[in-house]
């Protein structure tokens, strides 16, 4: 993972003052930083102290897969989780960020982070849930208040989600279509897997994209020229150079060089 914050030093909930002999106990809110720093690292990571809850909010969205991959028939062992959605979206937005400098790259990277966080305590809601919007929005803007009583410090992180809900930074529009991107990557890697049919009932249509880059870098991927090399990574150098589809195939082809040379020496040819 890129951009990984370096490891923090051990940090307490509480702060011990002495004040004319008396002892106050006056509880610390954690920064974001910290915070996520757990969801970029193994949950059982030592040496950072956040509150238990925080740790059940990571392995809630370590264990749950994205309701639609289980709707599209892809098994339960090999099904993305929110988790890892969450770190991918983070990813591609720190790539995005790095050749467009009208995006705070930081805050951009943090909403890719948590933009679903409140799915570990509630469904990942579907196009094909069954409830309204409005409904969507209660239940997730209660999840959203038990883990600000649950976690202090998370009450900034809650206000990026409000951001990104709302659709309307240069940021949070940037995330809703990575978010659909993502989708299409995760799509092409199921495909090459096996599982086919996964776009006969595709919910995302070349249309939703808003940016004339991300139209190309969904058309560079439907065309699906190197199922040799990993669909994220062809996702990422796209994202990083501007959809340039002649350097995408120049680089393309160099990637699909070194995986076929390694694929013979691996036979010892």
């Amino acid at each position: 993972m890129q951009n990984t914050p370096k490891k923090p030093s051990k940090k307490f909930g509480i702060l011990v003052i002495l004040y004319f002999g008396f002892l106050f106990l006056v509880p610390v809110a954690y920064s974001a930083d910290i915070l996520c720093e757990v969801l970029l690292t193994a949950h059982s990571e030592e040496g950072i102290s956040v509150p238990d809850y925080w740790r059940e909010i990571e392995l809630g969205l370590r264990k749950k897969i994205r309701t639609g991959w289980i709707q599209r028939g892809i098994p339960g062992e090999i099904a993305e989780t929110v988790l890892q959605h969450l770190q991918k979206m983070r990813q591609a937005a720190i790539v995005y960020s790095r050749t467009h400098p009208e995006i705070d790259e930081p805050k951009a990277a943090l909403m890719g982070l948590v933009h679903d966080l409140q799915e570990a305590i509630v469904p990942d809601f579907t196009p094909h849930a069954g409830i309204s919007k409005m409904e969507k929005s209660r239940i997730e803007n209660a999840a959203w208040d038990t883990i600000v009583a649950n976690v202090p410090g998370a009450a900034p992180l809650r206000l990026i989600w409000l951001e990104y809900e709302a659709g309307e930074t240069p940021e949070a529009r940037l995330l809703k279509q990575l978010d659909k991107l993502d989708v299409v990557v995760q799509a092409h890697a199921y495909e090459k897997l096996g599982y086919g049919g996964i776009f006969d009932s595709f919910p995302v249509v070349r249309g939703y994209f808003s940016d004339p880059a991300f139209v190309r870098i969904y058309d560079i991927l439907m065309e699906r020229l190197f199922p040799e090399v990993n669909y994220f990574d062809q996702y990422l150098f796209l994202l990083g150079h501007d959809a340039d589809r002649t350097a995408y195939i120049a680089e393309m082809e160099k990637r699909k060089q070194t995986i076929e040379l390694k694929k013979l020496e691996a036979k010892g040819l």
